[in-house]
């Protein structure tokens, strides 16, 4: 439920994403192809597993129990689990999303050992250009935590590189949106959520601070008192 999310927990401070590249990135799309919250859609979806029991049940029947995983100590990342967590409910009481909370060493673990499910996570560009988030989600990082299939993996690998040498900015732009961003939404791997507004506050006697949403910490270099 991106709408509650949005007003209770980033307290409208935060902009959906449409696509996994960040705004000002080639291949951004505010128009990209984007799920929204439809619960009865979910329903059907559901609905159309081929999945059945040894008793002949399918599994909107049945429903199944599976947990969302956070860091323990991210509130943030905790909601996003409930608010899961509700949706689903929303769709069946039989489908039970169950939150969990590891410290961070045991969190990392179980991910790298693919053992989670669904996991709650943040980005922070290690360089601001699209290939760094295409090859991190769908090609290399997370694409292997997440077992994609070989095919999936070769196919988005050969759609970073070819967007990585194209010279032209336009060129490439339209390319990632023609291109990668419908096979992206398609595939359906992540549930993107937002781009957070970070707000900073200083007294007025420090002086050369600057925003650098590259950098997760302050870059104390410039500052000064």
């Amino acid at each position: 439920n991106y709408d509650v999310y949005l007003s209770d927990v980033l307290l409208g401070d935060g902009e959906r994403a449409p696509t996994l590249m960040l705004p000002g990135m080639s291949g951004y799309d505010e128009n990209a192809p984007h799920f929204e919250y439809d619960v009865e859609k979910c329903r059907e979806e559901l609905k159309k597993s081929y999945w059945k029991a040894e008793d002949g049940r399918q599994l909107f029947d049945v429903g199944f129990r599976m947990s969302a995983v956070f860091n323990v100590g991210n509130t943030q990342r905790q909601t996003i689990a409930e608010v899961l967590q509700a949706g689903l409910q929303e769709a069946g009481p039989q489908f039970v999303v169950e939150t969990v909370g590891l410290p961070w060493p045991a969190f990392n673990r179980a991910i790298r050992a693919s053992q989670v499910p669904i996991f709650i996570i943040g980005w922070i560009s290690d360089y601001f250009d699209t290939h760094n988030w295409i090859n991190a989600f769908m090609v290399s990082y997370y694409a292997f935590k997440q077992r994609f299939p070989l095919e999936s993996r070769l196919e988005f690998g050969n759609i970073a590189l070819e967007g990585v040498q194209i010279t032209d900015p336009k060129e490439r732009d339209a390319y990632y949106k023609e291109v990668f961003n419908p096979k992206f939404h398609e595939f359906a791997s992540t549930i993107v959520l937002f781009h957070v507004l970070n707000r900073n506050y200083e007294p007025r006697y420090v002086k050369g601070y600057y925003n650098n949403p590259a950098y997760s910490n302050k870059w104390y270099y410039t500052i000064s008192k």
